[in-house]
């Protein structure tokens, strides 16, 4: 029984030196500048304006609320005069007046609209004008709104809260200075859902009520100053991809070969070449591209040699695959969209199970590369 366990191992280890031919997986960092999907002129500036469309009527709601608190405050003065100068058995049926508060409701932030244009936008790699530019963005918010709210008693997490519904419609343009719109894009009409006041089942439906009436206000005030901070977050990101130079960073899964019985060093030193093209790419690309081409040589001809029906043959079916996902990447990056889409086809005449998604993630970096550099 030993000596056949034996045997068996022998075989296994003759049959993994004999098929051990596989494309060794590196995951690798690029970082690069994006160019953007909307071309200007590298000299042209732009401008930004944050518009909150609705501010007049929450002035105007705000100034009618600030009246009738001014209304009840200048009847409280009188009756409380009033009270005072009354006799001992007159303010017995007088009573002590009480202040009336206006009854608190949540009416909407008033922006300010200049610190916003000033602050909330920044296009990477365009110089910002001190006035109207060549280039002029306009976000228009359209009003944050509480479309409905509802306690929520949930009897199998054993937990109450109320359900507060609401939206940020707002919309992003870039115009230029002859008037022509060239981008625009609305969002944030979707209802979004947010839970507050998230208590035990311990606490009475009263006291939860009550909670929620002393903190309504502020509540809500909180997650309107939040979303309208996120969505302009949003709206930068949107705007750096469309007319920006961001810097970019990605993971690329490219491949070197190992296998027991033959040598693959000019790989492994292929690979090499690559980390090293990718650190000095943003301050050295005339370095960094020689080093590519070099690791482009290397990989072409290591395919000269590929025998994609043999499992055994130096470089097999897996090896060959591996080193054509590397020559679609380098060219790509090089913005050799040609040579990529070729390198791509190749790939996915090979595809396997394995491969799959690496082919399908090549492809679409290709998109994405001819797309931005055409």
């Amino acid at each position: 029984m030993h000596r056949l366990l034996l045997l068996l191992t022998s075989i296994l280890l003759s049959s993994t030196m004999l098929f051990g031919q596989r494309a060794k997986k590196e995951r690798l960092s690029y970082t690069y500048i994006q160019s953007p999907l909307l071309k200007f002129d590298s000299n042209w500036k732009y401008d930004v304006k944050v518009i909150q469309v609705n501010k007049a009527d929450l002035i105007e709601k705000r100034n009618a609320f600030e009246e009738r608190q001014r209304i009840y405050d200048e009847t409280f003065e009188k009756e409380l005069e009033a009270y005072n100068n009354s006799s001992v058995a007159g303010r017995v049926l007088l009573k002590k007046p009480v202040r009336k508060i206006a009854a608190p409701d949540f009416m909407g932030a008033i922006l300010n609209e200049e610190i916003l244009s000033n602050s909330a936008i920044e296009i990477q790699g365009l110089e910002r004008a001190l006035s109207d530019g060549e280039i002029n963005i306009e976000i228009k918010l359209e009003g944050f709104s509480v479309v409905s709210n509802e306690k929520i008693v949930d009897e199998k997490k054993q937990r109450m809260y109320y359900k507060t519904m609401y939206r940020n419609p707002f919309t992003v343009s870039v115009i230029t200075n002859n008037k022509q719109l060239v981008f625009s894009k609305a969002f944030g009409n979707e209802l979004r859902e947010h839970h507050f006041l998230d208590r035990k089942y311990e606490l009475t439906s009263r006291k939860l009520d009550d909670e929620w009436r002393a903190n309504k206000v502020s509540l809500i005030a909180g997650i309107e100053d939040k979303t309208i901070k996120n969505d302009l977050a949003m709206a930068n990101e949107v705007l750096n991809d469309q007319i920006g130079y961001p810097q970019k960073t990605v993971e690329l899964e490219l491949y070197s070969a190992a296998g027991k019985k033959f040598d693959f060093t000019e790989s492994e030193n292929a690979i090499d070449m690559l980390k090293e093209a990718f650190l000095i790419r943003m301050s050295n690309e005339d370095s960094s591209n020689e080093k590519l081409n070099m690791a482009v040589e290397i990989w072409q001809t290591e395919l000269a040699s590929k025998d994609v029906e043999d499992k055994k043959a130096r470089i097999n079916k897996k090896v060959a695959t591996g080193f054509y996902l590397n020559l679609a990447y380098v060219n790509a990056i090089q913005k050799k969209h040609g040579e990529a889409e070729k390198n791509y086809l190749e790939a996915e005449k090979l595809r396997t199970t394995w491969t799959g998604p690496e082919i399908d993630a090549v492809k679409r970096f290709i998109k994405e590369s001819k797309e931005r550099n055409p």
